[in-house]
């Protein structure tokens, strides 16, 4: 996403609530999410002079592993992109989400390599939640057929293990 955006970049800027398992919100006053947070949050960055600056609103998006893009579906700020990834354990195969952005013509049922653009960033159609990079990455049961993904089914599918970003990435 650095290069991809031409960003002068030190470091990511992470903000308590933007952090995988966080329960509070870092764009309102602190309120609780009603969920642990599932994945991270990615808006604001240090460039190598110490500023403070946040992605712009149609920054490009890049996959992080290759994979197959199986599904788009509609998010509170955008869409969110399902991306099926060759790593399987134990009947469950690694999926990556994208999460509050806008995709790219022609992705979806198409594998892409590592690297290629596959949305750029929605603009925060909702004020009070500027625009940003959500990621999760989650261990899906093989069963579930693409057509069932969204984020109702990944909440309420005990089968679904959520993993930190930050630890895979």
């Amino acid at each position: 996403m650095v290069r991809l955006n031409s960003l002068r970049f030190a470091e990511w800027r992470i903000l308590p609530g933007m952090e995988f398992g966080s329960r509070v919100k870092w764009w309102s006053d602190g309120n609780d999410r009603k969920e642990a947070h599932n994945g991270l949050d990615l808006r604001f960055y240090n460039d190598p002079d110490g500023r403070i600056l946040a992605l712009d609103r149609h920054a490009e998006v890049p996959l992080i592993y290759p994979g197959l893009v199986v599904r788009c579906v509609p998010d509170f700020l955008g869409q969110s992109i399902f991306v099926r990834h060759g790593i399987t354990e134990a009947g469950r195969r690694l999926f990556t989400l994208y999460g509050h952005v806008v995709p790219a013509a022609g992705i979806l049922n198409t594998a892409l390599p590592e690297g290629a653009v596959i949305a750029a960033l929605s603009e925060a159609g909702n004020m009070k939640v500027p625009c940003h990079l959500h990621i999760s990455i989650a261990l899906m049961p093989d069963s579930v057929p693409p057509e069932n993904l969204g984020w109702k089914m990944l909440s309420e599918n005990q089968d679904v293990t959520f993993l930190d970003p930050r630890e895979i990435i």
